[in-house]
């Protein structure tokens, strides 16, 4: 165990399973021999000519599997390595190597799988550590808080919930006009949608953002102005961690709080709408470990 996760390795003594007979996978058996590695085979969909046995999915599943198997997956489509991880794992295997493209485990496990698929397949040094397989039922992301946990949840579900929840601050002038987007879909929350949509487009003109000044308590033209240029370093902040470090939103995430099964976001409605904007159908957010099985 490292990390927190059960890993293995493999030893020259395990039943190991190459899935994928084509170059990659060949040129690896190859290596896995010189090595010393006494017994290989191939999962393939063709059988091909080969010197080690090979098996069809069907026939290795019903006729050979054995629950301490490692099969390393090779195929260069990397979007099957997750239908055929999952189908292995439903099975009972899990000892296997792939590389993940699904949400079908934490991205924390994503990057080990990385790293150890990278070390076993590209580089050949077959000592590294693999994660065990384990499938989520919702796509977590952390659940080691204290007592929240963060997962992955379809933005166009999340609601807008009030920010600051003060009975007085709803007869302000700005509260009043806000109680028309409060418990509604949040991607209807119009302030910060024309906001980051024009953030997007480069287009930098206060007149078009107008509401979000309002709602954000700045009237005055020198204020506009200079609200308008941080929100346009937030926005190339974002865009940097993007590319760079995805792992900022992931350790960041929107905080959110469940009620009657929903979830309405408490806080990062910058973060929110930044990510709904670039493309992302899911978004990372943080919720009380209770309130993770009312949704």
């Amino acid at each position: 165990m490292r990390d927190g996760y059960i890993m293995f390795v493999v030893n020259k003594e395990d039943k190991l399973y190459i899935y994928g007979a084509g170059a990659a996978g060949r040129k690896l058996a190859n290596k896995l021999m010189l090595e010393g590695y006494k017994y290989i085979a191939f999962i393939d969909k063709y059988v091909s000519e080969t010197e080690l046995p090979v098996y069809t999915i069907k026939k290795y599943m019903e006729e050979v599997m054995e629950p301490s198997d490692i099969v390393i997956v090779t195929l260069n489509n990397g979007m099957a390595h997750d239908e055929i991880a999952s189908q292995l794992n439903a099975n009972g295997l899990t000892q296997i190597l792939f590389l993940p493209m699904d949400e079908t485990i934490s991205i924390s496990d994503k990057r080990k799988y990385r790293f150890a698929f990278m070390e076993f397949v590209i580089y050949y040094n077959f000592s590294v550590q693999i994660p065990f397989f384990k499938q989520r039922e919702k796509n977590i992301i952390n659940d080691k808080y204290n007592n929240n946990v963060s997962i992955m949840y379809p933005a166009a579900r999340i609601y807008a919930g009030a920010v600051n929840e003060d009975e007085s601050f709803f007869k302000t002038k700005v509260g009043k006009h806000l109680t028309k987007y409060y418990g509604n879909k949040a991607i209807d929350f119009k302030p910060y949608m024309e906001l980051f949509t024009c953030l997007k487009e480069g287009k930098h003109d206060v007149k078009l953002v107008e509401e979000y000044m309002f709602i954000s308590g700045r009237y005055d033209k020198k204020e506009k102005e200079q609200l308008l240029l941080d929100r346009v370093k937030l926005f190339e902040v974002y865009k940097n961690a993007l590319i760079n470090d995805m792992e900022f939103f992931y350790d960041s995430p929107i905080q959110c709080y469940q009620k009657n099964g929903k979830i309405y976001i408490r806080d990062g409605y910058h973060r929110f709408f930044f990510l709904y904007v670039m493309g992302f159908k899911e978004v990372p957010i943080v919720i009380t470990k209770e309130e993770l099985f009312e949704i």
